[in-house]
């Protein structure tokens, strides 16, 4: 059967999807996988919060001995995570200099993602208002923001 569609229209069986993709995940780059862990660190760090938080209000005290531990180790995590991925922005950086590939602006592109970040700021502080308050709407609110976000970066990246 025939599940997976390619970018010119094509239709792909499973073998042949899981066969392009191995091939796609070969060809990442450190910088690449660093930057990617960096992104799954911060999302751990959250739910380890988000975890603390709701742990303290049920006061099971034992349980956020357990947590903070957990943030203490998650956050070295992603210490050494970012020096790695700094590291390799360096020798992506000197490499590309090498092979006289320009770079883009850093400040063009830092003014690009405020507005991404302000966005999901305020979706993130509409979701917890809504989980204080015990409103649903606003929790729903808050999913549409971090859904409007999602689309925006995905659109730019095209």
């Amino acid at each position: 059967m025939k599940f997976w569609t390619d970018k010119q229209g094509n239709r792909l069986t499973f073998k042949e999807f899981m066969k392009r993709w191995m091939e796609g995940i070969e060809g990442i780059t450190p910088l690449q996988q660093a930057k990617t862990n960096l992104y799954g660190t911060w999302l751990i760090i959250t739910g380890v919060i988000w975890g603390l938080v709701v742990v303290t209000m049920i006061k099971t005290y034992w349980m956020s001995l357990i947590l903070f531990g957990a943030f203490i180790t998650t956050v070295f995590q992603l210490l050494n995570t970012w020096q790695k991925a700094k590291r390799f922005k360096k020798i992506e950086k000197a490499n590309n200099e090498a092979m006289g590939i320009k770079e883009p602006d850093p400040k063009k592109e830092r003014k690009k993602n405020y507005l991404l970040r302000f966005s999901m700021l305020i979706s993130w502080i509409v979701f917890f208002t809504g989980v204080i308050l015990e409103r649903n709407w606003i929790v729903a609110l808050s999913y549409v923001g971090t859904l409007i976000f999602i689309l925006i970066k995905v659109r730019q990246k095209q």
